[in-house]
């Protein structure tokens, strides 16, 4: 599909962005604002689990999370459950180090096959963790030379699965490798800033990288319009609000328990980042680490999880934090050693941390000595049933110290499971 024949829509005149930019982080209106796109990510959250708990063979009741991202490798097992394989031959585009993707679960499973990454560190890490089972081609993938690389790789016509997460050109690569490459099932990274019915993909540039903002990708509605121009349909989203997942039509149809889902009943929004729906991600600010001590500086007056109790497992959950910068250090996110809202689970009676997500909300701007700042994140509710403690706090990545002392507050919280 071109871009001629492709009805691009403009986000600014479909969603009120406008309003969003002129919101400088730390101000009234710019915590109104997240307040406001936190109602609507919930509304939207609630929407989906009524759809869940009305259906018991609805596909986000299969998430798990072994190497994915989010839950995406239960809902992929649970397709092919469904859908079958063949070749057990899968191609990710954008597959990171290798640690964490939607297909290393499928490679630990027996199955072979690419996987594609631009960066040269992550794709020696990825050659490691290969082992030899799976090949590697580090290169810049774009539609100019998908097919060559596909080629080159010895990937079959008809792989079972396709994974395509780059952040950006990922509906313009998918339109290029289905010239010669048919895989029954895709899975493809939307943004989820934006519901349907917005129909908005962003321009195509060969050496386009993502900047941090909400320019990135297609909408959910604008990748079902591309996946029905290919032959494609939409079968369900991750609850985290990431990956889209389609299926060929003959394999859909063949399957008979894999019905085409409308882009307001499959989508769910980025439960990641639920403060901003649609506001820009300002990660530009870098700064150093903070020590313990400075780190332990840093008041948290306030914390809550936004969802509604009790949490079910694996189920997108949003959580809030009034902090004060009590240290002499400004506190910026983005890049390394950037500082986060995080939440970690620990079980009740459990000496923490235990594990703690590093990329739920990244701080705007820069929290100057002194000032005040609410912030807003979003993760997973733990995997397993039982009774928690959610450590809800300020975090810093890959390596800082992680919630404690006085930045941090705990709430306790039950999980469950789905009712069957």
């Amino acid at each position: 599909m071109s871009v001629a024949t492709f009805p691009f829509a403009t986000v600014e005149d479909a969603v009120d962005v406008a309003v969003e930019f002129a919101a400088r982080p730390g101000t009234p209106a710019h915590e109104e604002l997240m307040w406001r796109n936190l109602a609507r990510t919930l509304a939207w959250q609630r929407r989906q689990v009524r759809r869940m708990l009305a259906d018991p063979d609805h596909l986000n009741r299969f998430e798990r999370r072994v190497y994915s991202q989010a839950g995406e490798d239960g809902v992929l097992g649970e397709i092919l459950r469904r859908a079958g394989a063949t070749n057990r031959y899968f191609v990710e585009v954008g597959s990171g180090d290798g640690s964490e993707n939607c297909t290393r679960a499928l490679l630990e499973e027996g199955w072979h096959g690419c996987w594609m990454e631009a960066d040269a560190r992550y794709a020696a890490s990825a050659e490691a963790i290969g082992g030899g089972r799976v090949a590697v081609r580090h290169a810049m993938v774009d539609r100019e030379n998908a097919v060559a690389l596909l080629d080159a790789t010895g990937v079959p016509p008809e792989p079972d699965v396709i994974s395509i997460d780059v952040d950006g050109n990922d509906h313009w690569l998918w339109q290029a490798i289905a010239h010669t490459r048919r895989p029954r099932v895709v899975v493809i990274e939307y943004n989820a800033r934006f519901p349907p019915p917005v129909r908005w993909a962003l321009p195509y540039r060969a050496d386009r990288m993502w900047d941090g903002s909400y320019r990135q990708g297609a909408t959910l509605s604008a990748l079902d319009a591309i996946g029905a121009g290919l032959g494609y349909r939409l079968v369900g989203c991750c609850s985290f609000g990431a990956n889209a997942f389609f299926v060929r039509e003959d394999v859909a149809r063949a399957s008979g328990s894999l019905a085409a889902v409308a882009p307001a009943e499959a989508y769910w929004p980025a439960a990641w980042n639920p403060g901003h729906f649609g506001h820009v991600a300002l990660m530009e600010h870098r700064i150093g680490t903070l020590t313990v001590p400075q780190a332990d500086q840093v008041l948290v007056t306030d914390g809550a999880l936004h969802s509604d109790l009790p949490l079910r497992v694996g189920q997108p959950v949003a959580y809030s934090l009034r902090i004060e910068n009590r240290s002499r250090a400004p506190i910026g996110g983005g890049g390394v050693a950037g500082a986060f809202a995080v939440c970690e689970w620990v079980p009740a009676g459990a000496s923490g941390p235990r594990s703690w997500f590093r990329w739920g909300g990244p701080i705007q701007g820069l929290i100057r000595p002194g000032e005040r700042r609410i912030l807003m994140g979003g993760w997973r509710a733990p995997d397993e049933p039982g009774e928690y403690v959610a450590r809800v706090g300020l975090g810093q990545e890959p390596d800082g110290p992680a919630a404690n002392g006085s930045a941090c507050c705990e709430v306790p919280v039950s999980v469950g499971n789905w009712p069957s």
